[in-house]
């Protein structure tokens, strides 16, 4: 049987995100973002793990697109994740709130800039010697079906029970500056055990081999490979 392309709809409006994805993933995915669904809501991601903030944006824009769109429509699964950076000299921050770590200073709503958290972690660091600045990338997928609940089922627990998670990390330290220009967030100052260059140094091909969110999506390409192949 010829293998089909399986239809997705990856849980972010970042298009580096969507890129890196759709680059780790292949041709035999098709992702689609939040950008293409412009009306879906933004649920408060309040969980306090990568799984369980994962799990919320998986589930609500599943139960969207089954209120939303025909049938023939739909991509047959969201696929979220949340991800964040930890180090260890910080007690594993910024974590969860790595996105908004500079944000958390001055109760502001939303997310901080890349320049802001980065320097926040940089003065944070000043005076942590170079043997103490371990650090790690860590990713959790969500993939949930866009599939309606049994009659009788309570959609939001049901699609919670059908959703799988899928774990990728990536140990290095923390450079005392940034360096290089490709990537986002905090690969100017994260280099990956084994490298002397930052993930931003390093260019996309080479950190989409390595990455925290390439190896959570290795583990999910077992399961794409089955999907596609049995369609």
């Amino acid at each position: 049987m010829t293998p089909t392309r399986i239809s997705i709809v990856i849980a972010t409006g970042n298009l580096h995100k969507v890129g890196e994805i759709q680059s780790i993933l292949g041709t035999r995915v098709e992702c689609r973002s939040l950008r293409d669904f412009p009306a879906a809501p933004a649920p408060v991601e309040d969980a306090e793990t990568f799984a369980g903030n994962a799990a919320i944006k998986a589930i609500s824009l599943s139960r969207w697109l089954i209120e939303n769109r025909r049938e023939s429509e739909w991509p047959l699964y969201v696929l979220a994740d949340d991800s964040g950076l930890e180090v260890r000299t910080l007690a594993w921050a910024p974590g969860v709130h790595s996105a908004r770590f500079f944000a958390l200073d001055d109760g502001r709503v939303g997310n901080a800039s890349d320049g802001e958290n980065n320097a926040k972690l940089i003065r944070l660091l000043a005076t942590v010697p170079a043997e103490q600045r371990q650090a790690r990338f860590r990713c959790v997928l969500a993939w949930t079906p866009v599939m309606a609940a049994p009659a009788g089922e309570d959609s939001a627990r049901w699609l919670q029970v059908q959703t799988r998670h899928f774990e990728g990390r990536c140990e290095g330290r923390i450079a005392e500056r940034g360096s290089g220009a490709s990537g986002f967030g905090y690969d100017p100052l994260f280099v990956p055990d084994g490298f002397d260059l930052s993930f931003a140094e390093l260019g996309v091909e080479a950190k989409n081999r390595i990455s925290h969110r390439a190896r959570a999506l290795a583990h999910l390409n077992t399961d794409i490979s089955r999907e596609a192949t049995n369609r």
